[in-house]
């Protein structure tokens, strides 16, 4: 009894370990980027993401939100609902909304604090990779 109840932990750990593998790999498919010369850290990028950093003009990618929402471990209603609270008690505004990569590029090429996300970094693109 003992070693079936060994096995049956062991397997709901090594379960549990390759969902956790599987999510950080899902979340480490975005790339993000800055504006040329305003390079923020892997923190200091999740602080913005969160609201409680307002320096950085962030956009939203709409395509890869989701990839946004595991790296930040949050649900859409979560996301939604902190910025709706930051609006209300801090004034913050929340990210921009671009469609594609290409308009996320473009953003943060023109905005001197710009800070975005993407699948992949376009070829000649004039902007940073902050973090992975």
């Amino acid at each position: 009894m003992k070693n079936k109840m060994t096995s049956h932990y062991a397997a709901k750990l090594l379960t549990a370990s390759l969902l956790l593998l599987a999510n950080y790999a899902f979340a480490s498919d975005i790339v993000f980027i800055c504006h040329k010369g305003n390079a923020l850290n892997a923190k200091e990028i999740r602080t913005a993401y969160t609201a409680y950093f307002d320096e950085p003009k962030i956009v939203d990618n709409k395509a890869l939100r989701p990839k946004l929402l595991q790296y930040l471990n949050m649900s859409e209603h979560q996301y939604k609902k902190m910025w709706e609270k930051q609006y209300f008690r801090r004034a913050l505004t929340p990210p921009v909304v671009k469609k594609d990569d290409r308009e996320v590029v473009d953003y943060v090429e023109s905005h001197d604090a710009g800070v975005g996300y993407v699948a992949e970094v376009p070829h000649g693109a004039d902007v940073e990779v902050c973090g992975k």
